[in-house]
């Protein structure tokens, strides 16, 4: 994530800056990037499967980072001040920074499923499979459109195997739309090279919807 946050900053300020545009210090922004996965310490990493709670996860970790910057020395107050104004931001998807923070988030976990894509470890990549009882109806939408498939046999008959990092890309491109919060581009783009590396071509489903954009 802070390589995918260092780009965006580094195109559109150049190799240093004081601030971004609506007023946060790469030191704030880093800082936010940093805290963000903390509360899953606790609470664990609950997929966003079109079934998860949003508001009632929003609250308990809004709980535990406001506890978490409670460590904070004294004079680290004004410091701590930006951090809970630009994580508000990043969960409402607000201004530069908060939307960098938000898009940089969704797509450095696609490009972390990639990287295990590409090497191609039976076993142990990231996927679902298209038989699996426990899919939610937004999982089960994205696995009829992937392409990428793996067949496996096991006792109980023939399975087909989709792509975490396919789903989830569909999600940033077509359920909802993510995209649109990468301001820049760079982010998006980063995330089609990196598809581009690993699948050795773009997907079809995506080709589909710019010729009926």
């Amino acid at each position: 994530m802070q390589t995918i946050i260092d780009r965006v900053l580094s195109y559109r300020y150049g190799p240093s800056f004081d601030k971004a545009e609506d007023g946060f210090t790469y030191r704030e922004i880093l800082e936010v990037a940093r805290r963000h996965d903390l509360p899953e310490n606790i609470i664990g990493d609950i997929a966003d499967n079109g079934n998860r709670n949003d508001k009632s996860l929003a609250r308990t970790e809004r709980i535990y980072l406001r506890a978490f910057a409670q460590s904070s020395p004294n004079h680290e107050t004004l410091f701590e001040e930006n951090v809970r104004k630009l994580q508000h931001n990043m969960d409402e998807r607000r201004d530069f920074s908060g939307r960098l923070l938000y898009a940089a988030d969704k797509v450095s976990a696609i490009l972390t499923t990639l990287g295990y894509d590409s090497q191609n470890v039976q076993g142990s990549l990231p996927a679902m499979a298209t038989t699996f009882e426990g899919a939610s109806a937004k999982e089960i939408k994205a696995m009829a459109l992937c392409e990428f498939r793996t067949k496996y046999v096991d006792e109980t008959g023939e399975h087909e195997i989709c792509r975490a990092s396919e789903m989830w890309t569909i999600d940033y491109f077509k359920f909802r739309k993510l995209y649109q919060y990468d301001d820049t581009g760079i982010i998006t783009a980063i995330l089609i090279m990196e598809s581009l590396i690993v699948n050795g071509k773009w997907y079809s489903w995506r080709e589909k919807d710019y010729a009926t954009a």
